[in-house]
């Protein structure tokens, strides 16, 4: 074994929005530094987002796509894969020039104060996702993605994602990962990567196979949110990748990779080897709230204004809503983390925002306590510090109480993200998500009054739902318009999926879903069927002729055939309409 010069390197490989800094790294670069151990952290995703969005290489894309459409029009007969293609390329002939010439202001928008405004960086990572796939298409539309665009067919068997990491010519990633690759120190004792997204599962995959392949000797570790939803599946990680992944981190990360680090592998959270896992209680830890983002180039980021984010917890508090993961993974998290000490927390925000020069917090927790919001804005308005942030909450009687919301504003609150799911009374109750009748109306009411900007999100499709039950929920929504008609308004339409590590999921059969997976490792199942109610087709249907009856208030400015074939081309299946609406800017 070699003579290691350092602790650890941390990798963010491709997959995932470069929407502001990512946070996971950062918060273990600092836990493990305050134990003694230096790392150093790569944004692998950073690069990948110059290389492939790089003009003159985007245009050659557009190109190769055009001469590529030609070539399958020339076809007496097209085999099934190339016919789902061709709606794509159509739009790429028709819009891609236009595309094209959008591309520098879409990228301009990450980051900057429009992020907050979400009907601009929506369009902008609609914008981007085209190149992207534009890339994709010269290695056969291959297993690769950007942030949520996810492959045709799901994530395949291991044995065939295995095969595809491994291939130059079906891996979007692979030259650009071998070029990071050889960059790097090889003289470190670990190497870890984290794992977001299903995408960043590929890339992070590539990446270790391209490390033991070029030599190195070190341990290399792989965590993030989105191995943790593959626990249930560590049989099958461990049984296909232990070849290139020496261990996967589930859960908090900073522990496992510290007992790594320490050679102690019995004082890790859940920690699994080719041999076994390795799992104890740890302690919370007690530098949440100080994350070091000293190794991120942060003018890089797109524009001159950071959006940093942080994370009062982890989990979510709530945890009731049975469509959701979080009350299954994150339950004994939560048990073992200590409440946030609000003035501590405050500091730390403070002190990142002078660090970073950045007046801008994005709040990413699940959810808020009220009563800690207040606290956090008492001690904000206490400082002489001016924040700006933008934080998810839930519609309650509590958010009712007089000058509490005023309270947030004066101390820097921009604008709200909130959960609205549904009207339907029953499919709430199936949910399990409750709320008083009325607090949605009288909260967005009190939002208006306040000139607060709101984001709602809205699941279409879950077990009770009716097409009547849709029906009211959009005539709900429109008749926000003149409720809201002072303030920018933004939602998302989702299609509901089923999630196998969500409690929805293990109640499947009382609830009368029928699931359809798509693979050993797809974790977000899209197909299912609702005996003696509607089928996702049913759904995909009704949130087509609802895209057209929103366009038709809720002015975009934007032709309502366009918007349908990017939905149908370039987003995801959950996510299927953004529309906004405002009559008067905020200053």
């Amino acid at each position: 074994m070699p003579e290691f010069t350092h602790d650890c390197s941390l990798i963010f490989p491709p997959g995932f929005h470069p929407g502001q800094p990512f946070l996971a790294l950062p918060q273990l670069k600092s836990f493990i530094k305050d134990h003694g151990y230096h790392s150093k952290i790569y944004d692998f995703n950073l690069e990948a987002f110059h290389y492939f969005l790089e003009p003159t290489r985007a245009e050659e894309n557009l190109k190769w796509a055009i001469c590529h459409l030609i070539d399958l029009q020339d076809k007496d007969q097209l085999f099934s894969h190339e016919r789902k293609k061709l709606p794509f390329l159509n739009y790429a002939l028709q819009f891609g020039k236009e595309q094209l010439r959008q591309l520098s202001k879409s990228i301009e928008v990450f980051n900057n104060k429009d992020f907050y405004q979400q009907d601009l960086f929506l369009e902008s990572k609609k914008n981007i996702h085209f190149f992207y796939r534009l890339a994709c298409l010269q290695y056969g539309d291959s297993i690769f993605s950007f942030e949520v665009y996810y492959p045709h067919d799901g994530v395949h068997s291991p044995k065939k994602l295995l095969r595809n990491i491994k291939s130059s010519s079906k891996n979007l990633f692979y030259k650009f990962l071998q070029e990071q690759v050889s960059l790097l120190d090889f003289k470190v004792k670990v190497i870890g990567i984290n794992a977001s997204t299903r995408g960043q599962f590929h890339s992070a995959l590539t990446l270790a196979y391209l490390l033991k392949k070029n030599g190195y000797l070190g341990d290399i570790i792989m965590g993030g949110s989105y191995i943790t939803r593959l626990f249930p599946k560590r049989d099958l990680l461990k049984q296909n990748f232990m070849a290139i992944v020496d261990y996967f981190s589930f859960f908090e990360g900073e522990f496992n990779l510290l007992s790594l680090l320490q050679g102690n592998l019995g004082s890790s959270t859940s920690l699994l080897s080719k041999d076994t896992i390795y799992e104890s209680k740890t302690p919370p830890v007690t530098n949440h709230h100080n994350p070091d983002f000293s190794d991120l180039n942060l003018d890089r980021y797109f524009s001159p204004d950071i959006v940093l984010p942080f994370q009062i917890r982890r989990g979510c508090i709530y945890g009731k809503c049975i469509f959701c993961e979080h009350p299954v993974f994150m339950e004994s998290e939560n048990k073992n983390r200590e409440s946030p000490h609000i003035k501590s927390l405050v500091n730390s925000i403070l002190a990142l925002s002078k660090d970073y020069q950045t007046p801008y917090i994005y709040f990413i927790d699940e959810m808020i306590l009220p009563l800690e919001m207040d606290e956090i804005s008492q001690n904000l308005l206490e400082s002489t510090h001016k924040i700006e942030f933008i934080c998810y909450s839930y519609f309650s009687t509590a958010l009712l109480k007089e000058g509490r919301i005023s309270l947030w504003k004066k101390a820097g609150l921009k604008k709200m993200w909130m959960g609205l799911e549904s009207f339907d009374p029953l499919v709430l109750r199936n949910m399990k998500k409750f709320r008083p009748n009325d607090s949605v109306e009288k909260c967005l009411t009190l939002f208006k009054q306040e000139n607060l900007p709101v984001h709602l999100f809205l699941l279409l499709g879950f077990p009770g739902e009716t097409p009547k039950s849709l029906d009211q929920t959009i005539e709900k929504l429109i008749s926000f318009q003149d409720k809201l008609d002072s303030v920018f308004f933004s939602a998302d339409l989702f299609c509901y999926t089923v999630y196998i590590n969500s409690e929805a999921y293990t109640l499947r059969d009382k609830l009368q879903i029928e699931v359809f997976p798509q693979g050993e490792l797809d974790i977000g199942i899209t197909k299912w069927k609702l005996h003696n109610g509607l089928s996702s087709n049913d759904v995909q249907s009704f949130v087509d002729d609802s895209i057209k009856k929103l366009r038709g208030v809720f002015n975009t400015n934007h032709k309502t055939d366009i918007n349908l074939l990017e939905l149908n081309c370039l987003q995801d299946s959950t996510h299927l309409l953004y529309i906004s609406h405002h009559e008067k800017m905020l200053k």
